[in-house]
């Protein structure tokens, strides 16, 4: 074989490998791609069925409390007065069962868009108010400050996951904290195999820390 003749087919080698070497590139590219939809599909169906929950829950909270003042309403052999409620007291007793709970923005603009009729307790938002004006202890609020660091916080953690993911490291890890655990609303619970029945099943133990130990813990986390 000739120089010619040997240059030709170390070039064909060459192209051959070239196109291998971009073929399982591209079959790594949509192998992440697809691993990544499954992620976004799982967590999309998991707040859904969250929210379909929520809204069950909250349905059957408004049929319990007129219930409730219907049986109120019913007179029985040993009554012999019947107490009625206004409209007032049942769309009190309604907005009481529907108040919303979580964290809500700390800034009084914000919250008085949330309930612009709030004086001294919200009846829709987690919000209290003391007589100097500040918000109680009771409050669920935040800064804006703290609502981004929350956001960067969970940014990070989803970036973590995905890494994990693609590493293989996909085995059920459920935590618990006091008489809290992941597995109790958890919408793939019969299929993902965790049994703490069984030996070598370990949940993992939440510390119990303040909001100020809390949001050091993400800061260090989002600056690593």
């Amino acid at each position: 074989m000739d120089t010619n003749e040997q240059n030709q087919q170390d070039k064909r080698e060459l192209r051959h490998k070239r196109r291998q070497r971009n073929q399982i590139i591209a079959y790594t590219v949509v192998g992440i791609m697809i691993l990544l939809l499954a992620v976004g599909i799982a967590f999309a169906v998991s707040k859904i069925t969250s929210m379909s929950r929520n809204q069950e829950e909250q349905q059957n909270k408004v049929d319990e409390i007129l219930s409730d003042e219907e049986t109120i309403q019913a007179p029985t052999e040993s009554q012999e007065t019947v107490v009625e409620l206004t409209d007032e007291q049942i769309n009190e007793q309604i907005l009481a069962k529907l108040r919303m709970n979580g964290v809500v923005n700390s800034d009084p603009e914000v919250v008085e868009r949330l309930d612009r009729y709030m004086q001294d307790k919200s009846v829709v938002i987690p919000v209290e108010k003391k007589k100097d004006g500040s918000f109680s202890a009771r409050s669920g609020v935040l800064s804006r400050e703290e609502m981004q660091l929350i956001s960067s916080y969970v940014d990070a953690k989803i970036r973590s996951i995905g890494r994990e993911i693609l590493d293989g490291k996909i085995a059920a890890n459920p935590y618990e904290k006091g008489n809290e655990e992941a597995c109790t609303y958890c919408a793939y619970k019969k299929v993902c195999g965790f049994d703490g029945s069984i030996p070598g099943y370990e949940k993992r133990q939440l510390e119990d820390l303040d909001k100020q130990a809390l949001m050091q813990r993400m800061q260090k986390t989002v600056e690593a």
